[in-house]
C-alpha cells in the first residue's frame, strides 16, 4: 500500500478542531480547509497508524502552514500602514471652517491718537546768488552712526560658534555612549554564551555521573539563559521525567526528537521507554504498557521494560502475576536488583495476606538479608518489608532483628544513591511505603518497639508533627530502650540538631551502636572536631570494611586535613564497597577537577 507521501487521494486524515473530530479527508482536502480558514494550524490531525499532533508540526502540511503564516504577517503590516496613513491624513488635512456667529462681538478698533502739533516751519533766509540758485548745505562725509547692528552680528556669531561646539560635543558623547553600550552588549552576549555552554556541559556531565541534583541545577540555569537545543533536551529527558516530574514536557521532547530522521535503534528504544515512563508518572497505565510492548518489539530481552511492566501489574493489583514476573527478574548482579527485591516483597505480602506462602516468604527473607549485608541502598525500606514478612510468618525473633536493622539506619539515605532513571522508583518512596508501616502498627501484633518504627516512618514521610506524638509516647514508656533513643536521634538528626542527638547516647550502653557512631561522626565533622569524627568512622570501618558511609566519613576527615593521598585511599575503598553512592562520586569529582 502506498505511503501517505505518495498517495494524495487516500481519505486517511482525521482533523480534531476544538472538541469535534472531522473526516476522513485526503491530504489535499485538509490543505483546502486550511486555506479557507475552516480549520487552523493549531488544530490536530492524525492518520490511522499515527498519533494526534498539531497541523503546524506535521511535515506534510509544512508548506501550506508557511504560506498561511506569510500571508498573516503581511496582512498585519498592511493594516498597520493603512492605519498610520489615515491618522496622518486626519491631522494634516484638517482646515479651520469659517463659522458665522451672531453672538460673537466684533472686535472694536481702538481710536487713533490725535496727530501731534507740528513745529512751525522755519523761514529760509539764506541769501540767493545772482544766478538764482542757493548754495547747497555742506554734509558730513563720515560714516553714518548705527546703534546695535554691529553688536548683534558679533553676538549672533558667538552664539553660532557655541551651538556648533555644543552640537559637536553632544555628537561625540553619543558616539562614545553607543560604542560603550555596544561593547558591553557584545561582551555580555559572549559571556552569556560562555556561561550557557559551561552550564549545559556540566548538566550533561553530572547526569552521566549520577549527580542528579547538580545536573538539574546546572540545566535550569542554562535554560534560564536560553532554551537548550533538542538533542540536549533529549539527553536530559529521563532526568526531567523521573527526578523533576516533568512528564508532559518530557513526552513532548521525545515526540519532537522522534521526528528526526536517522535515529539509531538504541535511541528509538530509549524514546519508547521515556514515553512509557512519562505515562506511568501520570497514571495512564494502558498507554505505558503500549510503549513498553513497542520497546520489547525492538529488544525482546530489555530488562528495564520488563521491570516497568511488572511494576504496572503491581499498581493494577495483579499481585500473583507481578510476583511471578519479579521472581523471573531476580538477578543479584543487576543494578536494579534492590528495586526488584522491594517490589517482589510487596507482591508477596499482598498475596500472603490471604494465602501465606511460608516457603516463598523464607526465600524472600533470605534474599533481602543477603542484600542488606552488602549495601545501604534501600536498606531501611527493605528492612520495613522484612518486619512485615516476619510478622506474616510469625517469626518474632526475626521481626525484632528486622526492627533493629530498620532503626539503626541513618535517615533519608537511599535518595543519595545513583539509580536507573528509566525505571519508576516511586514504590520505594516513603509516601508509598508508609501504608505498610501503618498496617504493621495497627495490627497490634508486634513488640512495643513498633511505636518507634511508626515514628520513624512518619519522619521519613515528612509528617513530623504526627511523628512527635509517637516519639513522646515511646520515650515515656521505654526511656532507656535503644529503639526509643534511635527514633529520637533520627528526628534530631533530620532537624540538624546533631549535638543533641549525640548526647542521647553518651551516658548509655549504646555509644558503640551503629546509629550512635554515625551521629557522632556527623556531629564532630560539623563541629570541625576531626579527631572525634575519625574515631567514630574508624570503629565503623574496622567493624565492617564494606561500610561506604564509614569510608566517606574518613575521606571527609582527610579532605579537611588536606591529606589528598588518604582521601584517594578512602574513596577507592568506598567504591569497592558501593560504587553508586553519590556523595562519594561528588567527592572524587572534586579531587579530579583542576
Amino acid at each position: 500500500m502506498a505511503g501517505p507521501e505518495n498517495n494524495h487521494l487516500t481519505r486517511n486524515w482525521l482533523v480534531k478542531s476544538s472538541t469535534k473530530i472531522m473526516g476522513p479527508f485526503t491530504r489535499e482536502e485538509v490543505m483546502v480547509l486550511l486555506t479557507r480558514r475552516q480549520i487552523t494550524i493549531i488544530d490536530e490531525v492524525r492518520q490511522p497508524e499515527g498519533r494526534w499532533n498539531y497541523i503546524r508540526e506535521n511535515r506534510y502540511f509544512k508548506e501550506v502552514v508557511k504560506s498561511l503564516r506569510y500571508e498573516q504577517d503581511h496582512s498585519k503590516e498592511d493594516t498597520m500602514t493603512s492605519t498610520a496613513t489615515i491618522g496622518t491624513n486626519t491631522i494634516t488635512k484638517t482646515e479651520p471652517a469659517t463659522l458665522t456667529d451672531e453672538f460673537t462681538p466684533t472686535p472694536v478698533t481702538p481710536a487713533k491718537a490725535p496727530p501731534r502739533p507740528q513745529k512751525p516751519a522755519l523761514k529760509d533766509v539764506t541769501p540767493v546768488s545772482e544766478g538764482g540758485t542757493a548754495p547747497r548745505p555742506q554734509t558730513s562725509s563720515g560714516p553714518t552712526k548705527s546703534y546695535g547692528n554691529l553688536s548683534d552680528q558679533r553676538v549672533q556669531s558667538k552664539i553660532q560658534k557655541q551651538n556648533i561646539f555644543m552640537r559637536s560635543l553632544l555628537i561625540m558623547i553619543a558616539a562614545v555612549a553607543i560604542v560603550f553600550v555596544g561593547f558591553n552588549y557584545l561582551r555580555k552576549e559572549k559571556k552569556s554564551d560562555l556561561n550557557y555552554d559551561q552550564l549545559l556541559s556540566s548538566a550533561l556531565r553530572y547526569k552521566e555521573m549520577g549527580l542528579y541534583q547538580l545536573s538539574l541545577q546546572n540545566y535550569k540555569k542554562a535554560a534560564a539563559i536560553r532554551e537548550p537545543d533538542l538533542e540536549s533536551q533529549f539527553q536530559m529527558v529521563f532526568l526531567l521525567i523521573n527526578e523533576d516530574r516533568q512528564s508532559l514536557n518530557g513526552r513532548r521532547v521525545i515526540e519532537r526528537a522522534l521526528l528526526k530522521e536517522g535515529r539509531t535503534r538504541n535511541e528509538i528504544i530509549e524514546a519508547h521507554l521515556g514515553m512509557a515512563l512519562s505515562y506511568m508518572m501520570e497514571g495512564d497505565l494502558r498507554q505505558a504498557e503500549d510503549y513498553l510492548q513497542k520497546t520489547l518489539g525492538f529488544d525482546a530481552n530489555n530488562e528495564t521494560a520488563k521491570i516497568n511492566q511488572a511494576i504496572i501489574l503491581l499498581k493494577k493489583g495483579a499481585y500473583a502475576q507481578a510476583l511471578k514476573t519479579f521472581e523471573g527478574l531476580s538477578k543479584a548482579d543487576s543494578p536494579s536488583y534492590p528495586l526488584i527485591l522491594l517490589c517482589k516483597a510487596m507482591a508477596l505480602i499482598e498475596v500472603s495476606k490471604t494465602h501465606p506462602d511460608l516457603n516463598g516468604i523464607l526465600k524472600n527473607v533470605n534474599d533481602i538479608k543477603s542484600h542488606l549485608g552488602k549495601s545501604h541502598f534501600l536498606r531501611k525500606e527493605l528492612s520495613l518489608l522484612l518486619i512485615y514478612l516476619h510478622q506474616l510468618s510469625q517469626d518474632s525473633t526475626g521481626e525484632i532483628e528486622a526492627i533493629n536493622s530498620f532503626l539503626e539506619e541513618p535517615p533519608n539515605l537511599s535518595r543519595q544513591y545513583v539509580r536507573d532513571l528509566s525505571l519508576d522508583w516511586r514504590n520505594s518512596e516513603w509516601d508509598y511505603l508508609e501504608r505498610y508501616c501503618s498496617e504493621l502498627f495497627s495490627s497490634g501484633k508486634g513488640p512495643t518497639s513498633m511505636k518507634a518504627v511508626r515514628a520513624v516512618c512518619l519522619i521519613e514521610s515528612n509528617r513530623d508533627m504526627e511523628a512527635v506524638k509517637f516519639l513522646d509516647e515511646s520515650m515515656a514508656q521505654q526511656p532507656k530502650e535503644l529503639t526509643s533513643l534511635q527514633a529520637q536521634a533520627e528526628y534530631l538528626w533530620k532537624l540538624g540538631r546533631l549535638n543533641e542527638a549525640q548526647i542521647l547516647f553518651q551516658n548509655t550502653d549504646f555509644k558503640q551502636t551503629r546509629l550512635a557512631l554515625y551521629v557522632q561522626g556527623q556531629a564532630c565533622l560539623k563541629a570541625r572536631d576531626l579527631g572525634c569524627a575519625e574515631a567514630a568512622y574508624k570503629i565503623l570501618a574496622d567493624r565492617d570494611f564494606g561500610d561506604v558511609l564509614a569510608h566517606y566519613g574518613l575521606a571527609q576527615v582527610a579532605m579537611a586535613r588536606k591529606d589528598h593521598a588518604r582521601v584517594q585511599t578512602e574513596i577507592k575503598a568506598g567504591f569497592e564497597a558501593e560504587n553508586n553512592f553519590a556523595p562519594l562520586i561528588e567527592l572524587r569529582d572534586q579531587m579530579e577537577s583542576p
